[in-house]
């Protein structure tokens, strides 16, 4: 997972959480997918977006949803390291474990523009540097 994808990943992230706030839990739950395909490659931004996924659900009193997002916590980090994650899954319980989705046109678009904007800040002379992330029990 590149640089730009990982804040792209992480402005969702923090996007999600302010709709949870609002109390717009539809609309959270679309940032939080967007969030879940583009974290996939990185096994630390994959388990954490579950965990906001498992949080959401929590507040809904979602029991399928709870569950669902427990078994995928456990294996988001293992998924990610063997590089078996589906491309385009969403990562909500109502979708197969390994079941792959079709990207939409918009998330097809801004992983290309992601990729882009990588490429440019490395030839640009940017460093490889670790993104500082929002930790999962942070900013609540």
């Amino acid at each position: 997972m590149n640089l730009m994808q990982s804040q792209y990943t992480d402005r969702a992230v923090i996007r999600a959480r302010s709709e949870i706030q609002n109390g717009n839990y539809e609309l959270a739950w679309k940032h939080l997918e967007e969030a879940h395909i583009f974290s996939q490659p990185d096994p630390a931004m994959h388990a954490f977006v579950h965990w906001e996924m498992l949080h959401l659900a929590r507040k809904e009193r979602n029991t399928s949803e709870i569950i669902g997002q427990i078994v995928r916590l456990l294996l988001a980090v293992p998924s990610s390291i063997l590089r078996v994650y589906p491309a385009g899954n969403n990562g909500r319980s109502n979708v197969g474990l390994f079941s792959p989705m079709p990207l939409s046109k918009r998330a097809e678009k801004k992983m290309r523009e992601l990729e882009k904007l990588e490429k440019r800040r490395i030839e640009d002379g940017g460093t490889i540097q670790k993104y500082q992330r929002q930790h999962p029990l942070s900013r609540r």
